[in-house]
């Protein structure tokens, strides 16, 4: 993974309530997240966020559109309070989101859907 420096955002946090969870929302949200924030701050060089390595192992960063997923991916330098640790940096580089941005032009969401399983 390139080294993240520039104009860095977290993004996280995001909770689905229960009668809408398993309805391939998440993807769609943290995209639209993502451009968002683009569009807040126009310079911005990385998205960032943290995701347990359960969720990162089944391909839910991959289905958030983040690009990066790496295991014991921040380095602390004083271990903070209340967050896993053990959590994986999940990120991605502007140039994936804008690649995103015209593959949703182009196709709609249809790319950011998980298939559903049989």
């Amino acid at each position: 993974m390139r080294k993240m420096k520039g104009h860095i955002c977290y993004s996280g946090e995001l909770e689905i309530v229960r009668d809408w969870a398993g309805k391939d929302l998440v993807g769609v949200i943290v995209m639209m997240n993502f451009m968002l924030a683009f569009l807040r701050w126009r310079n911005l060089n990385w998205i960032w966020g943290l995701m347990s390595g359960n969720l990162a192992l089944k391909g839910m960063a991959a289905n958030m559109g983040f690009t990066y997923a790496i295991p014991n991916g921040v380095t602390w330098v004083k271990t903070p309070q209340n967050i896993n640790t053990n959590d994986w940096l999940v990120a991605s580089a502007a140039e994936d989101i804008q690649h995103w941005a015209a593959v949703i032009a182009e196709r709609g969401p249809e790319p950011l859907l998980r298939k559903q399983r049989s």
